[in-house]
C-alpha cells in the first residue's frame, strides 16, 4: 500500500495537496482564555487539594499497614486492637479495596496520584481542565486496565489468596471477570 506524500499533511477529508489559491491550512484555535479565579476561589481550590492530599496519604497508609485480623468489609476482626495505622476507618478502607479489587488496588491508588498531581500543576501554574473527551477516555482506560489487572491476578496469582479478604486473588473483580477470560481466551491468553 503506498500513498502519496502530500496525503500525510491532509486534514480532514480534503484531498492530499489541494489546496486551492488564496486559502489558508485550517489549523486548530487555541483554548479560549479563562478568566483568572478570585483570590477567595483560588483559596478554595487550594483547600480542596490539599485536603485530597491528606486523604491520599491516608489511604496509601490504611493499604500499607492492612491486617486481616482487623475488622473491616469482610470480616469482624478477632477482637484484638486494631494494628492499621490509620485506625478504623482505615482497616474498612483497605479491606474493601482489596476485596473488590486484590492487589490490583494499588492501580488505582497510583492513578489518583497523577490526577492529584495534574490538578495541583494545573492550579499552580493556572491551567484550564481536560474536555470531556480526554476524561472519559481516562475512565475507559482506567476500566479497562482494572478488569484485565484483576482477572490476569485471579488467574495467576491464586497463591496469593490467603492474604487477601475474601480469599480470592484479583478480589471480586477478578473472581467475575477471570473465569470469563479463561473461558474466552484459554488459560494461555488469559
Amino acid at each position: 500500500m503506498t500513498f502519496p506524500l502530500g496525503s500525510l499533511r491532509a486534514e480532514g477529508g480534503a484531498a492530499a495537496g489541494t489546496l486551492t489559491r488564496g486559502a489558508a491550512p485550517k489549523t486548530a484555535l487555541p483554548p479560549a482564555p479563562t478568566a483568572p479565579l478570585t483570590p477567595v476561589a483560588r483559596l478554595r481550590r487550594q483547600a480542596l487539594l490539599a485536603a485530597l492530599g491528606v486523604l491520599w496519604l491516608l489511604v496509601l497508609l490504611a493499604l500499607l499497614t492492612y491486617d486481616a485480623a482487623d475488622p473491616g468489609f469482610s470480616t469482624s476482626g478477632s477482637g484484638a486492637p486494631v494494628h492499621n495505622r490509620a485506625g478504623l476507618m482505615g482497616a474498612w478502607v483497605a479491606d474493601l479495596g482489596l476485596f473488590l479489587f486484590g492487589f490490583s488496588v494499588w492501580w488505582l491508588v497510583l492513578v489518583s496520584l497523577r490526577a492529584w498531581l495534574s490538578a495541583l500543576m494545573r492550579t499552580l501554574h493556572g491551567g484550564h481542565a481536560p474536555g470531556p473527551l480526554p476524561r472519559a477516555v481516562f475512565w475507559l482506560g482506567l476500566a479497562l486496565l482494572l478488569a484485565a489487572s484483576c482477572a490476569l491476578e485471579w488467574s495467576r496469582l491464586y497463591r496469593w489468596e490467603s492474604g487477601l479478604p475474601g480469599r480470592h486473588a484479583g478480589g471480586a473483580l477478578g473472581y467475575t471477570l477471570g473465569p470469563l477470560a479463561e473461558r474466552l481466551f484459554g488459560f494461555t491468553g488469559s
